[in-house]
């Protein structure tokens, strides 16, 4: 290979003709006159950062050799992605179990609903009769099960978290917000003084029947079932407190 050579770094660089009697520069800053080597000179060259002193285009490298693309390791791509956590059914494929997914929450629905039919007829014989009681007990879980949806939506666009399909969801949330209104007011009714002591017990009551029925519902991790049941429980007192002051 033909080459001309820097006489202050000696650095070698590929030879034109174009370049006899130019003056040119090197990388180490020496401006110098190009004359080609001796055949027999080593050839090592570095056919990059040498540039006419002149008016002439800058020296072009020898040649250009394109360097292979670092092949990725086995089983590794160049952007992991966090897999998309399942965290309820999805059209019933993604149950926990059938039990838990279905039978149990139908089974707590009745539960709260036969409660509430039975605070009812228990309060027949006070100055309330058992038609009314029962319509205000049932007015009472309905805004439970509303605040309850409107609350878990608010969580799982705050949390991230999908509890699944809507029409499971939907059946999980009411059966535990009737199942946890109906406990709520049997124990504020067994307190007859003016306190506020049996609704505060029954606020913590309905709290811990939330987690519980959201740990055997929804896959969920401790933060994001603790966090979810904060939520629709603020939710619920506030709208309680509301009403309170009316």
């Amino acid at each position: 290979m033909r080459t001309f050579s820097c006489p202050s770094c000696h650095a070698k660089f590929a030879w034109k003709d174009a370049y006899l009697n130019r003056k040119v520069s090197c990388k180490c800053g020496c401006v110098f006159e190009a004359f080609e080597d001796p055949e027999e000179a080593a050839p090592q060259v570095d056919p990059y950062d040498v540039a006419d002193d002149g008016e002439g285009p800058a020296v072009p490298p020898a040649s250009t050799v394109a360097q292979p693309a670092m092949p990725a390791a086995a089983g590794i791509t160049p952007y992991p992605t966090r897999p998309t956590r399942i965290t309820a059914d999805t059209a019933g494929a993604r149950d926990v179990s059938t039990f838990r997914g279905v039978v149990l929450p139908i089974a707590l629905l009745a539960v709260g609903v036969a409660l509430l039919i039975v605070q009812g007829l228990t309060l027949s014989s006070q100055e309330v009769s058992a038609g009314r009681a029962i319509a205000l007990n049932g007015v009472f879980l309905g805004l439970m099960v509303l605040t309850m949806l409107a609350g878990a939506a608010i969580a799982g666009s705050l949390l991230g978290v999908d509890f699944g399909s809507l029409g499971l969801a939907t059946l999980k949330f009411t059966a535990a917000a009737v199942f946890a209104g109906a406990i709520a007011l049997a124990v504020a009714g067994m307190d007859k003084s003016d306190s506020l002591t049996g609704p505060v017990v029954a606020w913590h009551l309905v709290f811990i029947i939330y987690w519980v029925c959201f740990h055997l519902f929804f896959d969920l991790d401790l933060q994001e079932n603790l966090m979810s049941v904060a939520v629709i429980a603020f939710m619920q007192a506030a709208v309680a407190c509301i009403l309170w002051t009316i």
